[in-house]
């Protein structure tokens, strides 16, 4: 993905969690089955390890992102929006609480926005593509913008 970018070779990439345990140690099951823990130590424990791993690669691609320097002198981060999240809100398939990570993009960082007031997801989601077509006033479902997002 990241090579992806830095060439230009296209300007969106995505990837999905496999169904699979990535050989990791301690972890027997496959991601799916430990998503649905039912707060069992056992499961949550394996799943630690994989959101351990998940967590230290994701901090390594905007690490990279943000040391990569551009024709401008920007930092590839600066340019590119990297969001990371879950379909899984508890452990259970719900739109609710959604764990969330965006990084870049021009946005100010280094807060934890608390989505209490259960705004539309598609909020941020506007935010995000305000960022490329500024007079942009919807997307989806979405009824405004996320707030307490703020432009660096």
């Amino acid at each position: 993905m990241f090579l992806a970018l830095q060439t230009d070779s296209t300007r969106v990439v995505s990837t999905a969690i496999r169904q699979c345990t990535w050989g990791l140690p301690g972890v027997t099951l496959n991601y799916h089955s430990l998503s649905h823990h039912g707060r069992l130590p056992e499961k949550l424990g394996q799943l630690e390890i994989i959101d351990t791993y998940l967590m230290k690669n994701l901090a390594s691609f905007i690490g990279r992102l943000r040391d990569t320097k551009e024709a401008d002198g920007k930092s590839m981060l600066d340019s590119t929006l990297v969001l990371f999240g879950s379909g899984l809100g508890n452990g259970q398939h719900t739109n609710r609480n959604l764990p969330v990570i965006l990084a870049g993009g021009g946005f100010k960082h280094g807060t934890h926005l608390d989505n209490t007031s259960e705004k539309p997801l598609c909020n941020l989601y506007l935010d995000m593509l305000q960022q490329f077509d500024p007079a942009a006033t919807y997307f989806n479902v979405s009824n405004g913008t996320m707030p307490g997002m703020e432009v660096a």
